[in-house]
């Protein structure tokens, strides 16, 4: 290329580069500073005294010596005309932590030799800053939702679960239980005298008691069970694949243990508890098994408290024999 052509072609770049508002650099093909412009000088506080016919990694005493930007001229260009947005992040001792969005084009000779190399750098800072403190806090309120989803189906006072998520997990067992022909056992449970409590040692105590109540339940539970506090001195428990005999057998050890513990801290406080067994693909739905554990509960309650009354379910069948 001629002489007045290269001329030419620089002129041309010089033009540019004082017309784009974004930081601009012009360098040589060995990487030295042609030209920048104004908004380099002023985002990157180094003046055309300092810069122009100096290698562009010796800027500002050695603050851009950058591997990424070397990178960037040495290895990815050379294979590409153009490369676009090629992010970059460095800590310039000068001015602090940038993140740069650099976008570089090789212009080159009719020999294809380059001639010269412009880079524009996008100062992204201050938008990934805000990215990331809107992730942060799309982090943050999605922890908040999920805490607020698990406190909206547990009981505050004894950690149980509540009304809505006892409702939700007994739908789902029964399904299940009809489904595979499974065994589902469901039981009410009443504190017998804990309005006495309540009046006479007050609500603190009164609270003590469920949460003892609620630990002593769950202690005696397996794995695949639930139980929740249905409301006030009310708990309902799930026990999958517990037939009749096992019901039976496991809500009368939980009597048991909950009587010791109730005399060793002194409190005149029984269990009556109803329950209802589901067998062999029983078409039934949880509201049923509901009101017939809760009406056999109340059996209990009527006939002189502290005991237990369970019935296997069925459908055309409403007595509820004792088991005691």
């Amino acid at each position: 290329m001629s002489e007045d052509k290269l001329k030419s072609t620089s002129d041309y770049a010089e033009n540019i580069v004082h017309t784009v508002r974004e930081p601009l650099l012009v360098l040589d093909d060995k990487f030295r500073v042609i030209s920048a412009n104004r908004s380099f000088y002023s985002t990157f506080k180094v003046t055309p005294e300092m810069s122009e016919n100096t290698l562009l990694f010796d800027l500002g005493n050695g603050q851009w010596e950058i591997p990424r930007l070397r990178e960037l001229l040495e290895k990815v260009l050379p294979k590409s005309t153009t490369i676009e947005d090629f992010e970059v992040e460095h800590d310039f001792p000068d001015i602090g932590q940038k993140t740069m969005l650099i976008n570089a084009r090789r212009v080159q000779t009719e020999t294809g030799a380059t001639q010269m190399i412009l880079l524009a750098i996008e100062d992204i800072t201050e938008r990934r800053s805000a990215e990331e403190e809107l992730k942060r806090v799309n982090a943050e309120l999605k922890l908040f939702l999920q805490r607020e989803e698990v406190l909206a189906r547990l009981d505050l006072l004894t950690g149980l679960a509540n009304r809505r998520s006892f409702y939700e997990t007994a739908k789902h067992e029964l399904e299940r239980a009809i489904r595979y022909k499974r065994d589902l056992t469901l039981a009410y449970i009443d504190l017998d005298n804990f309005k006495s409590i309540n009046d006479s040692l007050g609500h603190e105590k009164g609270d003590e008691l469920l949460a003892s109540a609620a630990a002593t339940i769950r202690s005696n539970l397996r794995a695949v069970d639930t139980v929740a506090r249905i409301g006030g001195d009310e708990f309902a428990m799930l026990l999958p694949e517990t037939d009749e005999q096992a019901a039976v057998s496991a809500l009368q050890k939980l009597r048991e243990t909950f009587d010791e513990e109730m005399k060793r801290r002194g409190w005149s406080v029984t269990m009556s508890i109803g329950a209802v067994t589901v067998s062999d693909g029983e078409e039934v739905c949880v509201e049923d098994l509901v009101l017939k554990a809760d009406g056999l509960m109340y059996l209990v309650k009527d006939g002189g408290k502290d005991g237990l009354r369970h019935q296997s379910f069925s459908s055309t069948d409403s007595s509820g024999a004792p088991t005691t």
